[in-house]
C-alpha cells in the first residue's frame, strides 16, 4: 500500500490519523484497508471533523436523489449504556461516540424500502470516508426494537431508524481479512443458475429467541442483560499496541 502501512498479517490503523492525508489516498487503497472496528482510542472525534466526514458521505446515492437522511450524534455515555441494557451490542457500552442514521419513510416504493436502501448507501460511504481520516466505525443493527429507539430519541413517525454507527479514532492494529467468496461462485448471468433454496434453521431459531428476548419487559431485560453476554458473538481481530 502507498499510504497505509500494512504487512502480511496486519493493517496498522492507528497510524492513519497522523500519517495519511485523506485528499491523497486512493479509493482502492481505502476500500481494501477499511475494517470494522469496535475498539477506539481515548481521543474523541471533534465536531468539525465529523461534519467533514458527513458532508463528503452525502455524495452517496439515494432514491430519486432526495437525500432525506437525518442524523443524531450521540456522545452521552448514559444513552450508550441505556441502549446496551435494552439489548444492543455489548461493546457499545464502552463506546464514546456514535451516529444514529435516520431516513424519511414517506416513499411510494414501500415494497423495496427506499428509506432502508438510501440510508444504507450513506452508511457505506460514511464508513469508507471516516477510514481515510483515521476514524474506525462499526455498522450496528443489533439494537432494541424500533419503537423503543423512537422513544429514546424522540424520533417522529416519518423518520425510520436505519442503523447506528459507532465511531472513534483507531487504536492499535487489526488483522487482514480474506474475501470469503470467489466471484465465479456468486456471479450469475441473466438468471440464477441453481434455483434450489436452503433454509437456515439455525438462524430461524436465533430469530425466534431474539423476538422472545425483546418481548420481555424492559426493566427485566436490563436486569438479565449482563448475564446474556457470554452467549453473544465475539470478535477478536483487533489488537492493541
Amino acid at each position: 500500500m502507498k499510504y497505509i502501512e500494512t504487512d502480511n498479517d496486519f493493517i496498522y490503523l492507528n497510524k492513519i490519523k497522523s500519517d495519511v492525508d485523506p485528499n491523497q489516498i486512493t479509493f482502492i487503497e481505502a476500500l481494501t484497508t477499511r475494517r470494522t472496528c469496535r475498539v477506539y482510542s481515548e481521543e474523541k472525534v471533534k465536531l468539525d471533523t465529523l461534519s467533514k466526514v458527513i458532508n463528503l458521505s452525502q455524495n452517496a446515492a439515494s432514491a430519486c436523489n432526495e437525500q432525506l437522511w437525518k442524523f443524531i450524534n450521540i456522545d452521552d455515555p448514559k444513552i450508550h449504556e441505556e441502549l446496551y441494557l435494552r439489548g444492543s451490542a455489548a461493546f457499545l457500552n464502552k463506546t464514546k461516540q456514535s451516529l444514529l442514521v435516520l431516513y424519511d419513510n414517506s416513499t411510494i416504493n414501500k415494497k423495496y424500502a427506499d428509506q432502508m436502501q438510501s440510508g444504507a448507501s450513506f452508511i457505506s460511504n460514511f464508513m469508507l470516508v471516516a477510514h481515510t481520516f483515521g476514524i474506525g466505525t462499526c455498522w450496528i443493527c443489533h439494537l432494541p426494537k424500533k419503537n423503543e429507539v423512537r422513544n429514546i430519541f424522540n424520533i417522529p413517525n416519518n423518520l425510520d431508524p436505519i442503523a447506528l454507527i459507532s465511531y472513534g479514532y483507531y487504536k492499535g492494529k487489526i488483522r487482514k481479512r480474506n474475501i470469503k467468496y470467489n466471484v465465479n461462485n456468486i456471479l450469475h448471468f441473466n438468471k440464477i443458475n441453481n434455483s434450489s433454496s436452503k433454509t437456515n434453521w439455525k438462524n430461524i431459531f436465533k430469530r425466534i429467541l431474539l423476538e422472545i428476548y425483546y418481548f420481555i419487559p424492559i426493566f427485566i431485560r436490563k436486569k438479565i442483560r449482563k448475564k446474556s453476554y457470554p452467549y453473544e458473538k465475539k470478535f477478536y481481530n483487533h489488537i492493541d499496541d
